[in-house]
């Protein structure tokens, strides 16, 4: 397999491809690389701003302990050496964050099923285990953005001017992820959300080209990196002339023109994909591009820590409807209220 990356040009009716299509599988194993290169980056925000937050606990125990010796004031207790281990445990686990977000998949099968699930696999029955699945696909890269042919036939086509600005690559494949503010903000995720570690579980979005068959990874980096700005300014552009038109059509036809050439690449693909879901009624379509692999069912301690970690997120699924249905501004004045009746009464 080989392709060729071309010069920047006008966008035509037919947009050009740049790179493929690829046919290549997708395992578990691309899974795992294909997460890791969507959620890393939150993870390593985290872990910055931890270390940031705790990473002056070690040097400075070690100081007021060298300090207490020096002075000849050092006093042994229990309480401070765990005090000080808790401090040093909680430091190395926000850089290991940093360094190498680590991921328990064994507890994200349902996001594996929900992965294969849209990329057209077949689950032959409820027992499947997710992680011997492999499907067949077709990726593609464009002028105006990603294309991928799932295992079923199904046109998925991500536009430039929704991705992230920088491609990420990984041992075997070029990964360019779907920008989304919202689940990509630890601030919003700790504040709206709840909790940095419980954000909207990733949907599988973003498009895969297999590495071995790019050959300039700095051209490549480069011509994504501008596409997806030039794309990403335009976009932005067409929001705020829309959201400012009112019942100016004026104003609604130069929005419209500004994104029509993805407008019209994304409804050509629900066309395709219209007339796929019709074959596959009618028993005409090619049969689903996938294969099963014999995977080593989990033992009773994983089934059983599955479970309560399943419990765990019904849990904060309740939390969630609970923190929208009683609005959070109005427990915020309640208790900034009480507060400041405490004081005066205090006072």
């Amino acid at each position: 397999m080989s392709g060729s990356l071309l010069s920047d040009g006008p966008v035509s009716d037919s947009p050009s491809t740049l790179l493929g299509p690829f046919r290549f599988e997708i395992g578990f194993d691309g899974f795992k690389q294909m997460f890791h290169a969507e959620n890393d980056r939150y993870m390593r925000k985290l872990g910055a701003g931890g270390v940031l937050c705790t990473g002056w606990i070690i040097p400075g125990e070690i100081y007021y302990i060298v300090k207490d010796l020096y002075q000849g004031t050092f006093v042994f207790s229990w309480t401070d050496l765990w005090g000080f281990l808790c401090g040093v445990a909680i430091s190395l686990g926000f850089l290991w964050l940093l360094i190498r977000p680590p991921f328990s998949f064994l507890f994200r099968l349902d996001e594996v099923a929900r992965f294969f699930a849209a990329r057209g696999a077949d689950f032959p029955g409820e027992d499947v285990d997710p992680r011997g699945v492999v499907v067949s696909v077709s990726t593609s890269l464009c002028e105006l953005g990603g294309e991928e042919v799932t295992a079923d036939g199904t046109v998925i086509r991500t536009p430039f001017m929704v991705m992230r600005k920088r491609p990420v690559w990984t041992r075997d494949f070029l990964f360019l992820a779907v920008r989304d503010r919202g689940r990509d903000s630890v601030l919003w995720n700790v504040v709206a959300e709840g909790g940095g570690l419980f954000r909207r579980a990733w949907n599988g979005d973003g498009v895969a080209l297999p590495r071995t068959c790019v050959q300039s990874r700095c051209a490549v980096s480069r011509e994504v990196r501008a596409r997806v700005r030039e794309a990403s300014r335009r976009y932005k552009r067409a929001v705020r002339l829309a959201k400012h038109a009112g019942h100016n059509e004026a104003r609604r036809d130069k929005a419209l023109a500004l994104v029509a050439p993805e407008l019209a690449w994304l409804e050509e693909a629900d066309r395709l994909n219209e007339e796929n879901r019709r074959l596959r009624k009618t028993g005409a379509a090619p049969p689903v591009a996938q294969r099963l692999v014999p995977i080593e069912g989990p033992g009773r301690a994983v089934r059983t820590l599955r479970m309560l970690w399943r419990c765990v997120k019904v849990v904060v699924g309740w939390l969630r409807v609970l923190a929208a249905k009683y609005d959070n501004h109005f427990l915020i004045s309640c208790v900034i209220s009480r507060r400041l009746g405490r004081r005066s009464a205090s006072r």
